[in-house]
């Protein structure tokens, strides 16, 4: 394995690093066998949950490895077919994992969708937050087809932007200030979860 190996990680391991950093993500559980998704559905569903395989590829939805269950018997039989299963995706091509596990989340009803990610910036010997406010599904695509719609800005390790800094930058794309001010303290913690 490479350094770059070690550090991929499943959402179930994010969501718990989100939750280190105070970054608000929804509750869930892992299911590593079908039994105990009936578990996982009775402590999470308000009245559905989410099931969502955990792969180490993109495009997990679009294939079809994310599937809303609305009973018990439902989120059992859904993990059943998928634990110990390979599983692919149009991102791995055609490179098919084993699934080991299941993340069993709570449905969060969602008003509007955001797209917010930190990375590596080589270009600029940096890194980079990117911010769209056309939701995270098909990111790629949207970036390639309307660049306009993605929001860019670059810093070094030790010297994330600024509140003010992230303020000025979105404004024009979040009008509605408590929303922007909940995205700038969402990217503050980000980016301290990135560089720590």
């Amino acid at each position: 394995r490479t350094p770059l190996d070690r550090m991929k990680l499943h959402e179930y391991q994010a969501a718990q690093l989100f939750q280190k950093f105070q970054i608000p993500t929804p509750k869930g559980m892992l299911v590593t066998k079908p039994a105990d998704a009936r578990i996982a559905f009775k402590v999470l569903a308000n009245p559905s949950c989410l099931l969502k395989v955990q792969v180490l590829m993109g495009g997990r939805g679009k294939a079809g490895g994310v599937k809303k269950v609305n009973t018990a018997e439902e989120a059992e039989s859904i993990c059943s077919q998928w634990i110990g299963k390979p599983f692919s995706t149009a991102q791995s091509q055609g490179e098919a994992s084993i699934v080991k596990a299941v993340w069993a989340t709570e449905l969060i009803h969602l008003t509007k969708e955001f797209y917010i990610v930190i990375t590596v910036a080589r270009s600029k010997n940096g890194l980079v937050l990117i911010f769209s406010t056309q939701g995270g599904v098909d990111i790629e695509e949207i970036a390639s087809q309307s660049s306009e719609a993605i929001e860019k800005i670059f810093f070094m390790p030790g010297n994330p932007p600024s509140d003010e800094a992230l303020s000025s930058r979105l404004k024009e794309r979040v009008s509605e200030p408590s929303v922007l001010k909940q995205i700038v303290e969402i990217a503050q913690k980000l980016c301290r979860l990135f560089v720590e």
